[in-house]
């Protein structure tokens, strides 16, 4: 029996002691809802994995008319609204149609496996400081991977060959062939499993 999805880290969870007359601070208030929000993330690790809890369809679009003509080819799909959970409990919530094309070009006469993932972004990591806003909006990064980290959600998987690659549903849902978008490999959320038996 193997494990495939990691436990919630082994660590006490340390919250803040407030008492009368304690100065809140931002590194206070940050450490509370830090903690908060470890709460949350543990809650998800323990009991589900990192999957789509609904939406994000993908499907081939021809390229937007904006682009350069060098980037006109059959290579653009089109994310639709959804939400998704992360291994790490991180909610990813992408609000509206995402455009992607994907890069990646498989060597002559051989077949090169692409996953297409979208991953949670703190923006906390990305801005140094709010200037003068309140609230930040929590973001997100769709990401095409030869391998799936523990951080991402996979969206599709596309088998590519060829030299001029045109993508397309899938004939055969059950069996996605060569350039054919691949969702039968998606996680959907469900509980998680206490082991696998191979």
């Amino acid at each position: 029996m193997s494990q495939p999805f990691p436990f919630p880290p082994l660590q006490a969870f340390e919250r803040l002691q407030i008492t009368d007359g304690l100065l809140m601070t931002a590194d206070l208030w940050q450490r509370a809802h830090g903690y908060h929000r470890q709460r949350q993330n543990f809650v998800y690790q323990a009991l589900h994995h990192a999957a789509v809890v609904y939406g994000l369809g993908v499907v081939a679009i021809e390229p937007p008319e904006q682009v350069q003509s060098a980037y006109r080819d059959g290579r653009w799909v089109e994310i639709q609204p959804g939400v998704a959970i992360d291994g790490e409990g991180n909610p990813i919530v992408v609000a509206q149609t995402e455009t992607f094309r994907l890069e990646s070009e498989p060597s002559p006469g051989e077949q090169l496996r692409v996953y297409l993932t979208v991953s949670y972004v703190d923006p906390d990591e990305l801005t140094p400081g709010l200037g003068d806003r309140v609230s930040i909006k929590e973001r997100f990064r769709i990401v095409e991977k030869m391998t799936l980290g523990p951080r991402d959600v996979e969206l599709c998987r596309i088998c590519l060959e060829g030299q001029d690659i045109i993508l397309r549903p899938a004939a055969n849902v059950f069996e996605p062939g060569i350039n054919e978008i691949d969702l039968l490999h998606r996680p959907m959320t469900q509980l998680r499993p206490e082991g696998l038996v191979r």
